[in-house]
């Protein structure tokens, strides 16, 4: 077998076990690659997003600076890197990141949900409500987007246009427990208190382990 069919079937075997969540097979297939052929920008990428999964987030710095050097022009590099200096809580660096993501790919509306996550980390929401705008703009039905948009909002004390962001959230995904809580959170700051109780009920039947959402019922009911 050649070396470039070896590769290529190398690389498969990644992908595939990393979509069974074999996070440690797939790094041996990326590794596997990467002895064939050091600069194999697809094995490289693999191996920092796997890395991530693994939360090695270090060493996928490490593997998507090289790959960055070799391909400044692939963004999933930088979608990569932004991933793990998020984890990081390198929020400043992960924001820099998906901007040059965004300068290689600006109608990604992954990316700009990102980008809006890292600048909600920094507390510039404001910006972080641009970005997830931005998303929507590209993708109406990332209900991720709708929720983090209800939560900027929010914090931008613009509870109405807040709440009917997390009400379109909730057409989307009803289950999500996260919003219902929040909902119970807002209709309490507006001394709606039937309407919170309500909203703080639901989000226990989905997600019963929630701590924060019974202590937040115990305040409602007092």
């Amino acid at each position: 077998m050649d070396q470039e069919k070896a590769i290529a079937l190398l690389n498969q075997a990644g992908k595939k076990a990393y979509l069974e969540e074999k996070f440690e097979e797939a790094l041996a297939s990326c590794e596997k690659t990467l002895e064939l052929d050091p600069d194999d920008i697809e094995a490289l990428y693999n191996k920092g997003l796997v890395l991530c999964r693994l939360d090695r987030f270090h060493e996928a710095l490490e593997v998507c600076d090289k790959a960055s050097r070799l391909r400044p022009d692939k963004g999933i590099i930088f979608i990569v890197k932004g991933f793990a200096l998020d984890s990081l809580e390198r929020f400043n660096e992960a924001l820099a990141a998906y901007e040059k993501a965004l300068e290689l790919d600006p109608e990604d509306a992954d990316t700009w949900e990102k980008k809006g996550n890292a600048l909600y980390n920094l507390g510039r929401f404001k910006e972080t409500l641009a970005a997830y705008e931005k998303t929507l703009e590209l993708n109406p039905k990332q209900v991720n987007a709708w929720r983090k948009k209800g939560d900027a909002l929010y914090n931008l004390d613009r509870l109405n246009e807040s709440l009917a962001a997390w009400d379109t959230a909730l057409e989307l995904d009803p289950k999500d427990d996260a919003i219902w809580y929040n909902k119970g959170c807002l209709f309490g700051r507006l001394g709606r208190f039937n309407e919170a109780l309500a909203a703080l009920e639901k989000s226990i039947q989905l997600n019963p382990k929630d701590a924060d959402a019974w202590r937040k019922k115990g305040v409602v009911l007092c």
